[in-house]
């Protein structure tokens, strides 16, 4: 099947590494067939999204979904090869009109729990509760902000799901407890494999006694795959009692081991045999079918996986491979709301992270975009896989900050930790056998900047966590590319080494190793302000243009035409969300006008139907700045305004009124904390060009001018 575009470059049909805009003058080729594998350029990897984005003359654009869950291949077409062919077209007429459609169609993406968006701590080969918690303490200890541990498959006994190593794992449950004090969180892997022969052990028994497994071809037997534990059968989540199966398999875990949220890995599914145990069967055109999409590795369909004849009770494999991870995502998330005996309130809202994924998942689960290397490449393209699954609706989705597999360095750590910090989901994770490379494992000087970035992140959370409320409300993206924002300047269309946080924050890693400095393409329509930089001065010239780099610091920027709410950092989102007053920063754009929002909640509720928050909108023109009140629930939480920041005032206002009450304004210093550079400097005397009132005591904020 051919379809011309009317378009000079696309984006989407991943999940591939690479770059993010595809100009259709240098077209390759692109498989979507779910597969384990270390993400290398251009190969076909754990997701497949058979959406793209069309963009032309103009900015104009149209969007293209095939929904097929079956391989396919494209190569300046869609060609497909079993199935049914449900076409979807986007007519836009702008990139962000035709990204709401098809969020729209999709369905709005989970909305994460605003523990999730603090800082993650993991790796692959603790070994021993005794070595996480040391890990985890000595990063509490030099004040690294942080809100989750996390265990990869170390805790098991034997890499069995729902399982708890007696010896090394010895008083989990109590560690667990102790975090929870804490305010801060725990994660857990579960792959999908469950440990074949093991008679006694309950997800096995069960699954027999309920006969869900995956079966052969020949429907005589389940086909056997294999995993960390060894010998594994395949729980088929397609199944009407699959759900069931997987909650009165995990509710003894739960219920002693009370996880805020679930890891679900291997679930392409990854297979270390080649389709199983025997093979596959000879001659049946689903595992030997008369094409084999190329860049799949041996060409062979069954690489790393089950069989694609293997019966499933929806049908064949072949048909229902991709959407393994989507039909698992779902029965997890499922586990997580009807856990037993209280131990957590269901209505809040589940933590479920997936390496596999397919469209609709974003409804049950996050994503991290797997296996990368600790490299330079590994880190300059990560970005572009972010900004992929905000296209495809997965907005919440990070990298393994610092790299997985490979020993990282103390600088290329540090930057990514840099990029991290903006990342939607932010998690520092490595493999098995390599060495630490949490915060603290790092020279004092790497921790500070560390800490100063990761901080930084927690005191743009009031503006993070009201962006994923306008994804989840609205259908739009958090992670964006510039293109999304300016489509009607060609040159923003294939950048992808600098991005938007939302509408409002331009964020221009450093990913060259040893760079000092880098090029900013700044759009000329807008109007930027340097964070870094003394009393975020503006950016002139406008342009592409070369910019400081130091290893202290990411190249930041604040767009104008917006306010943004803030908060001093705390060292986890529980206290700073209970604790700390908001800090607006208002940037016009060049006709004085600003606008924002800020939205807060209580406890994370599921369901925003029910109303279990507070939504507040900002508008500034020239010399004031009002607020209203869109949405109001009694959330517990003290909304306090302590500041408010307004950039490019020429000149020093005569009075200050705020909430019809004269304040005192300070026009000449700079007092935001956050910004002292790692290893020293207060607040420093300020240049004309900013206003700033502090020690506002209103809970709630009205209006303020100046004159």
């Amino acid at each position: 099947l051919s379809i011309g575009l009317s378009a000079q470059v696309i984006y989407g049909l991943g999940e591939h590494l690479g770059p993010f805009a595809k100009p259709l003058n240098q077209w390759k080729r692109f498989v979507l067939w779910n597969r384990d594998a270390e993400p290398n350029p251009d190969r076909n990897l754990y997701g497949s999204h058979n959406f793209l984005l069309a963009v032309g003359g103009g900015g104009r654009a149209f969007g293209i979904f095939l929904l097929n869950s079956n391989a396919q291949e494209s190569h300046r077409d869609l060609p497909n090869y079993r199935g049914i062919l449900d076409f979807f077209v986007f007519v836009g007429p702008t990139p962000k009109d035709v990204i709401q459609q098809y969020h729209e169609l999709l369905g709005p993406p989970m909305m994460p729990p605003l523990w999730s968006l603090g800082y993650h701590l993991c790796r692959f080969g603790f070994g021993t509760l005794d070595r996480l918690k040391f890990i985890y303490e000595r990063n509490v200890k030099i004040n690294i902000p942080i809100d989750v541990m996390w265990s990869d498959a170390d805790y098991m006994d034997g890499f069995k799901d729902w399982t708890v190593g007696a010896e090394k794992y010895s008083g989990f449950d109590t560690f667990i407890k102790q975090v929870y004090s804490q305010h801060r969180s725990v994660v857990v892997i579960v792959d999908p494999g469950i440990k074949n022969n093991s008679t006694g052990y309950l997800a096995y028994d069960l699954g027999l006694k309920m006969d869900i497994w995956m079966r052969t071809a020949d429907n005589k037997s389940y086909i056997v795959g294999a995993v960390w534990p060894g010998d594994v059968l395949w729980p088929d989540f397609t199944h009407p009692n699959a759900t069931l199966y997987w909650q009165r398999s995990s509710n003894e875990f739960l219920l002693k081991y009370p996880v805020d949220g679930l890891w679900i890995d291997m679930n392409e599914p990854s297979s270390f045999y080649q389709g199983s145990d025997t093979g596959c069967p000879n001659g049946n055109p689903l595992d030997f079918p008369p094409y084999v999409p190329h860049i799949i590795g041996y060409n062979i369909l069954y690489q790393g996986t089950v069989c694609p004849s293997a019966r499933q009770y929806l049908g064949s494999h072949y048909d229902l491979h991709n959407l393994y991870s989507y039909f698992e995502a779902k029965a997890t998330w499922q586990v997580l709301r009807t856990r037993p005996d209280g131990q957590k309130d269901n209505r809040q809202r589940q933590f479920v992270l997936s390496r596999s994924t397919f469209p609709g998942i974003q409804r049950f689960a996050f994503h991290w975009t797997g296996d990368n290397n600790a490299d330079w490449y590994n880190l300059r393209y990560s970005l572009s896989t972010i900004l992929s699954f905000n296209l495809y609706g997965i907005v919440n989705t990070g990298t393994d900050v610092c790299g997985f597999n490979s020993a990282t360095t103390e600088e290329l750590c540090i930057r990514w930790t840099q990029l991290g910090a903006f990342y939607p989901f932010m998690r520092n994770h490595n493999s098995l056998g390599l060495p630490d490379q949490d915060p603290a494992a790092f020279s004092p000087i790497a921790q500070q900047i560390m800490r100063y970035h990761i901080s930084l992140r927690y005191a743009f959370l009031p503006y993070m966590y009201t962006e994923f409320y306008r994804a989840t409300a609205n259908g739009s993206t958090v992670a964006r590319s510039l293109m999304e924002e300016f489509p009607n300047d060609e040159e923003t269309w294939l950048i992808d080494n600098q991005f938007m946080f939302g509408p409002a924050l331009m964020i221009c890693p450093v990913t060259v190793e040893g760079a000092v400095d880098r090029q900013v393409y700044f759009p000329p329509s807008a109007r930027w302000f340097d964070v870094h930089a003394q009393y975020f001065a503006e950016v002139t010239p406008k342009g592409l243009q070369t910019v400081p780099a130091p290893l202290e610091n990411i190249p930041l920027y604040i767009r104008g035409g917006h306010v943004i709410p803030m908060q001093d950092p705390g060292n986890d989102t529980y206290h700073q969300k209970l604790l700390q007053p908001f800090l607006l920063i208002v940037a016009p754009d060049a006709d004085g006008l600003a606008s924002g929002s800020l939205f807060w909640d209580r406890n994370g509720v599921d369901d925003l139907s029910l109303g279990n928050y507070q939504l507040m909108e900002f508008s500034a023109s020239k010399g004031s700045l009002s607020s209203r009140l869109v949405h109001q629930f009694p959330i517990g939480v003290q909304m306090q305004l302590f500041g408010l920041q307004v950039l490019g005032v020429a000149t020093k206002p005569a009075n200050v009124i705020v909430n019809e009450w004269q304040e005192e304004a300070v026009y000449v210093q700079q007092r935001l904390a956050l910004r002292q550079q790692p290893g020293g400097g207060g607040p420093q005397e300020s240049a004309k060009g900013q206003l700033e009132l502090t020690d506002i005591s209103a809970r709630v904020f009205k209006s303020a001018s100046w004159q």
